[in-house]
């Protein structure tokens, strides 16, 4: 499917202005799963240096000397174990702050993203009554929301806990590879220790840009389904430049109209994206209101 014809300026089309991911909500995100993922990693390095001490490990030649089995690694392979079921309990115990973290999340945006619609909306000429009219008896946070909206939350509340928890564990793994490696090469158990400690946790840039995408990904999804709701289907794409670099098929698709179901073919992936879907993604939309609506903005 190739890109819509860019719009004429000859149509009339009333636009609601573009709405933005909240930058407050996005900045908290990014703190909060900074603090629970670093916390996550000294737990284990915590572990794996108090259990090594605890079985009198100094070294690999130790280890070797002191082993009373006919494998000299057995004690290594017990604490491997060990360490296993540690990164397991870890995650486990991490759950119910995920889910609230997650939850918090998702919930802040939806109402926010709402919000700022809505707000947009009323200042294109739309009443607030009309909107009301068709979100009935669905709120988030006192913030009434579409119906398409409210049946997607919990997966959306979902999908937000298992990406937390697979960056979680991502970083948990890299701590048990640098043990591994450490151990293998039969370092002391100072060296040890000053390795884990100058590895460097899930830091505050790799925290922002995660904060980023989820951010403008979730403020798209809860616009688009409003939109939807209402029978608004076509928008005009605004093209929003990347911190260093922009996608240049976005450059090319900036204020060219769009079906909101569809989204607009992109040569470089080979296939039809939405503003924000593909990675890093900063670009939104602008709402085209059809002329069927034009009497509405005198309702109350």
């Amino acid at each position: 499917m190739r890109p819509l014809p860019a719009l004429s300026r000859s149509r009339r089309n009333r636009c609601r202005r573009a709405v933005e991911a909240n930058r407050g909500i996005r900045a908290r995100y990014a703190r909060e799963i900074t603090k629970l993922i670093n916390s996550s990693n000294m737990l284990l390095i915590n572990f794996v240096l108090c259990d090594l001490r605890d079985s009198g490990y100094q070294g690999f030649t130790d280890v070797v000397a002191t082993a009373h089995d006919a494998n000299p690694f057995t004690a290594l392979k017990g604490f491997g174990k060990r360490a296993v079921k540690a990164m397991t309990d870890i995650l486990l115990g991490m759950g119910k702050t995920i889910k609230q973290i997650s939850h918090w999340f998702c919930t802040g945006m939806i109402k926010s993203t709402t919000a700022a619609q809505v707000d947009a909306m009323r200042k294109a000429g739309l009443s607030e009554a009309f909107i009301r009219e068709k979100w009935t008896t669905h709120q988030i946070g006192g913030q009434y929301i579409a119906p398409e909206v409210e049946e997607i939350v919990p997966k959306i509340i979902q999908d937000q806990t298992t990406l937390i928890t697979r960056l979680a564990s991502e970083d948990l793994q890299r701590i048990q590879t640098a043990v591994v490696t450490s151990l293998d090469a039969g370092v002391n158990i100072n060296d040890l220790e000053a390795t884990l400690r100058g590895i460097s946790g899930f830091s505050p840039r790799r925290a922002q840009l995660v904060a980023m995408d989820q951010t403008n990904k979730l403020n798209i999804t809860v616009q688009r389904a409003n939109d939807l709701s209402l029978g608004f289907t076509r928008a005009v794409w605004i093209h929003v430049p990347g911190e260093f670099t922009s996608r240049e098929t976005h450059r090319e698709f900036n204020g060219q109209e769009f079906d909101l179901q569809e989204g607009m073919y992109d040569i470089d992936v080979g296939h039809n994206v939405q503003c924000a879907e593909l990675p890093y993604c900063r670009c939104v939309y602008r709402t085209i209101i059809p002329e069927v609506f034009d009497d509405l903005g005198s309702k109350k």
